[in-house]
């Protein structure tokens, strides 16, 4: 399914990609994103994130702007910047970003140890990876089944709905 298909006051967690492709403008799936988020600032859709995801976001919003700012490809920077870490407090622009998501209303869901635990379950039967598995503990712990994301890992997932940008 798709972002624009979420039925009104459907409560929806955010997977890290969905915030990256607004916040870098990624071409393919921006407007699709915007139109997302404006949703959930008009109050039509409740979202939901992860400390989890805010940390994945704030990281690789910080290697776009290095890659940018500095000139080296996003593969490439991690290397520059721990060769040159003066450099990383230059990094500003991403912290706009956690701003925006706090405006918008969007709940931030905090990992507890149960959440842990439930991740290495679905580890196993729906082959994800680590920070995938724990989100998606969160999204059950807290009986959220819609998932905004473009990862089809979670396609595999029994109980939720996936919904990714077009």
């Amino acid at each position: 399914m798709i972002l624009s298909e979420i039925v009104d006051n459907a409560e929806v967690f955010i997977d890290s990609n969905i915030f990256i492709y607004h916040f870098s403008r990624f071409e393919k799936f921006a407007d699709a994103c915007f139109h997302f988020f404006q949703r959930i600032e008009e109050g039509s859709i409740s979202g939901y994130t992860s400390v989890l995801v805010l940390a994945e976001v704030l990281h690789r919003l910080m290697i776009i702007e290095a890659s940018e700012k500095f000139g080296f490809l996003p593969k490439e920077v991690t290397k520059y910047l721990k060769a040159n870490p003066d450099k990383i407090a230059s990094l500003t622009d991403h912290l706009d970003s956690i701003s925006y998501i706090d405006k918008l209303g969007i709940s931030i869901l905090t990992v507890s140890l149960k959440d842990i635990k439930l991740s290495s379950e679905f580890k196993r039967k729906f082959m994800l990876f680590t920070n995938d598995a724990i989100n998606l503990a969160i999204m059950k712990n807290n009986n959220i089944a819609h998932l905004a994301s473009n990862d089809s890992d979670f396609e595999k997932v029994d109980f939720l709905t996936l919904y990714k940008p077009q």
